[in-house]
């Protein structure tokens, strides 16, 4: 009888980052991993580790429809995309702050 891999899709993979060490550890118990960032060339530790990798901006709906069509299952998703943006109020661009409220919510 086949049985399918589980499967996770983890964002924000970027070399030398806490999500590398998630992807590693989920590859090592036998999940496939859907490796994600939003530069491939940033990913070379995972490529190294035969990880699937993927680029994903998740403010660009072109970008999540291109990456949806490439999963063939999904079972767990861990979403780690963040931005910081320090400043004082007073200098505040609002642009900036919908910006990066609207990728960390």
């Amino acid at each position: 009888m086949f049985t399918l891999k589980r499967t996770v899709l983890i964002i924000n993979c970027s070399d030398d980052n806490i999500d590398v060490a998630l992807a590693i550890v989920f590859h090592e118990v036998d999940v496939h991993v859907y490796a994600i960032a939003r530069n491939l060339v940033k990913m070379s530790q995972l490529r190294f580790l035969d990880i699937e990798t993927l680029i994903l901006d998740v403010q660009s709906e072109f970008s999540i429809t291109v990456c949806v069509s490439k999963l063939f299952s999904l079972d767990i998703l861990i979403n780690n995309a963040d931005m910081m943006f320090l400043m004082l109020v007073i200098d505040v661009n609002i642009v900036e702050t919908k910006k990066t409220f609207d990728l960390n919510v």
